[in-house]
């Protein structure tokens, strides 16, 4: 909300295998692909949510297993997180929020 645009990530190419990940923002009237410095990994079927403060990435399938690991966009860059209990792993999955007990 504070940038006034939407972000996707993935990587996905029309012969149905892994592309290289690419973060892309949508202003309201274009695209424009965003640079990243940071080692994702491609993915395709993971979710993500803005929980009021930050957008978070978890899982989807990647280049070799389904993952279930979980990152933050931290305005610029992809920003890995290390959380002492996560899901198993998944991908198609989604993610809500509860503005009500502040969790996603």
């Amino acid at each position: 909300p504070v940038a006034r645009r939407s972000l996707m990530f993935g990587g996905f190419s029309t012969n149905i295998t892994l592309a290289p990940p690419e973060t892309w923002a949508w202003d309201g009237q274009r695209w424009a692909l965003v640079a990243s410095h940071v080692d994702t990994l491609a993915r395709v079927d993971s979710s993500m949510i803005y929980d009021g403060s930050r957008l978070i990435l978890f899982g989807g399938d990647g280049p070799t297993s389904v993952l279930n690991d979980t990152w933050v966009w931290n305005g610029t860059d992809w920003a890995m997180l290390s959380p002492a209990v996560s899901p198993p792993a998944r991908d198609g999955h989604t993610m809500t929020l509860d503005p009500v007990r502040r969790r996603v």
